[in-house]
């Protein structure tokens, strides 16, 4: 089964209303969740990340890979969630990198 655009879509444009729409949907995977995640990470998202976490989407490997955000910086209230939810300050990115390094 492939994933479920609409909620990355949801997540990718900022809509919360959107993802609200989705997230007690129970035929979407973790992946939808991942993708999703990962979406509005990249494009800075605060709120959205924050409603995925309370949602109970975990931090992933993928999901750090895009905590760049968009522009190699991320916003800091994106940070701020990650780490409000778990992540060690001293994490890295699969390619080694600090994810602290993006910070604006």
């Amino acid at each position: 089964m492939g994933l479920n655009e609409p909620i990355i879509d949801s997540c990718f444009e900022g809509s919360l209303e959107g993802l609200h729409r989705f997230i007690t949907n129970e035929t979407l995977t973790p992946d939808d969740f991942e993708e999703g995640l990962a979406a509005a990470t990249e494009q800075g998202h605060a709120d959205v990340v924050s409603a995925l976490f309370k949602a109970g989407v975990p931090i992933t490997e993928m999901a750090l890979d895009f905590l760049p955000g968009k522009k190699l910086k991320q916003e800091p209230l994106v940070l701020r969630q990650y780490l409000d939810h778990g992540l060690d300050p001293n994490a890295r990115q699969f390619s080694g990198e600090p994810v602290l390094v993006y910070a604006t």
